[in-house]
């Protein structure tokens, strides 16, 4: 049997792989699954193990962290071969952080490929950098594990604050869950109070740069959010949402519907919201359009491989600056 776990998101890839692991050694017993990476990489040695019997179990799991793209062509035939014709009784599972079947198909690697479909698609677990919908299904879903629960506006305004990183969500979810324990209850100014400080440097300090176009500003801050472990799409992502969010308020405020009723209905965080506001005197309402409109095509350009990522983003602060 053969397992796939790839994806961007090597935060929720790693907790599979984790659940995986951990499974495993409690039904098999730990010398019955062994783990090799990159840095133990022993073609010979893989090889020997898929093929061996299981020691007084059911099973033998191996675990491939990184392999399909660290070996060089042949090793890594030899090791989907074998893989492929392993006994009954040896679950190999492959891990890779990142994307296997890049957007661009000259990007691909065809063994690679060919393999991914011989394996069995209820076995293949892809993590891509997550939507904002199954985002916040997930944070609940975090919390309720627990036994919290996190209010509506509460769950918007943390993913707002920090965007789809999934792990630095998790850290925040385990300091929201040590402050109140006693309670077992999320409200919005928990939110506000516990987590606001984190990422006041991240995504408002960009956009305020950008208000002011200030280029130079604006590509130092991106580079300290993606050198802090936030890739291309999800930096997209986040300046996507951030200008969806003055986009939503500018055309409320031009309706003077009242700021009670704009966070109710936009469940918005009362921190977001302020910081959104005072951002929103930078920006007409036309200016406004043709930004989500750069945004779009950005966005576009790098789904349809006509631009590389690093090259689609770095326009787009470019352009928001001209």
């Amino acid at each position: 049997m053969i397992f796939l776990i790839h994806g961007e998101d090597d935060y929720l890839s790693s907790e599979k792989l984790k659940f995986f692991k951990n499974g495993s050694i409690k039904k098999y017993g730990d010398f019955n699954v062994t783990h090799f990476d990159e840095e133990s990489i022993n073609v010979e040695k893989i090889i020997n193990e898929i093929r061996s019997s299981p020691f007084l179990g059911e099973k033998r799991v191996i675990i491939l962290e990184g392999i399909l793209t660290s070996l060089k062509k042949d090793e890594r035939e030899k090791i989907i071969e074998n893989s492929l014709n392993s006994p009954e009784s040896t679950v190999v599972i492959f891990f890779e952080k990142q994307n296997l079947l890049p957007y661009k198909v000259k990007d691909r690697i065809k063994e690679i490929e060919k393999f991914i479909e011989k394996i069995d698609k209820k076995d293949v677990f892809y993590y891509n950098n997550i939507d904002l919908v199954s985002l916040n299904k997930w944070v609940n879903s975090r919390f309720s594990s627990v036994g919290f629960t996190i209010e509506p506006k509460a769950a918007n305004g943390l993913i707002a604050l920090i965007g789809n990183n999934t792990r630095q969500i998790d850290n925040e979810i385990k300091k929201l869950v040590s402050y109140k324990y006693k309670e077992k209850k999320i409200i919005s100014d928990d939110v506000i109070k516990m987590v606001k400080a984190n990422l006041d440097t991240g995504i408002f300090s960009l956009t305020d740069a950008l208000a002011k176009k200030d280029i130079k500003n604006s590509k130092k801050i991106l580079k300290n959010i993606i050198d802090s472990g936030e890739d291309i799409y999800g930096v997209l992502g986040m300046i996507a949402f951030q200008f969806r969010n003055l986009v939503l308020i500018k055309i409320a405020e031009k309706e003077n519907i009242p700021q009670a009723k704009i966070l109710n209905d936009t469940k918005m965080n009362p921190y977001v919201y302020k910081k959104v506001s005072q951002q929103l005197r930078n920006f007409s309402f036309e200016r406004l359009r043709e930004i989500y409109h750069l945004i779009f095509e950005a966005d576009l350009a790098i789904k349809t491989g006509g631009k590389e990522p690093e090259l689609a983003l770095d326009l787009l602060i470019v352009n928001i600056c001209m």
